[in-house]
């Protein structure tokens, strides 16, 4: 009897142990973005500014001077670096300005399918995963990052 029921405790031990043993949340998307028919001139300053999310641009949270750095390819500028990761995520909406170019998009409804990952209990590495933004909307237009959480603005 008592080896019938150590069986089934060990048993029992190791589904919990192996079956769905823990779940972390992925990390909060955040875009990033190209510029399209900029010049260097009107690439070389992004004012970002962040409203509450869903209130027609009514309420200011906060603004930032964006310090990013970009690479040429013909017409097309490619992110190279930034200092400003992570300000573009779904929990606000947002207004780009660009002074060079006298040029304002409004990004809103942005849209992210969260995941997550599993894991045994045991495992205490943050093996990291980032959710993906699925849709937003630039000046009103419906858009779909063209790769992940990356889009590009046009001149």
């Amino acid at each position: 009897m008592f080896k019938h029921l150590l069986a089934s405790a060990l048993l029992i031990l190791v589904t919990i142990l192996f079956y769905n043993c823990s779940r972390t949340p992925c990390m909060n998307a955040s875009l990033s973005f190209g510029l399209i028919s900029f010049s260097d001139q009107e690439s070389d300053t992004i004012i970002l500014r962040r409203y509450e999310k869903g209130s027609n641009f009514s309420t200011l949270k906060d603004s930032f001077l964006l310090d990013m750095g970009f690479t040429r390819t013909n017409d097309t500028l490619d992110l190279a670096y930034t200092t400003s990761i992570g300000l573009i995520t779904s929990q606000y909406d947002y207004e780009l300005y660009f002074p060079g170019a006298i040029k304002l998009y409004r990004l809103s409804a942005i849209e992210e399918e969260a995941g997550e990952i599993r894991h045994a209990f045991w495992n205490n590495v943050k093996v990291g995963c980032v959710n993906k933004i699925t849709s937003f909307t630039i000046n009103n237009l419906v858009s779909y990052p063209p790769w992940y959480n990356y889009f590009y603005l046009s001149k």
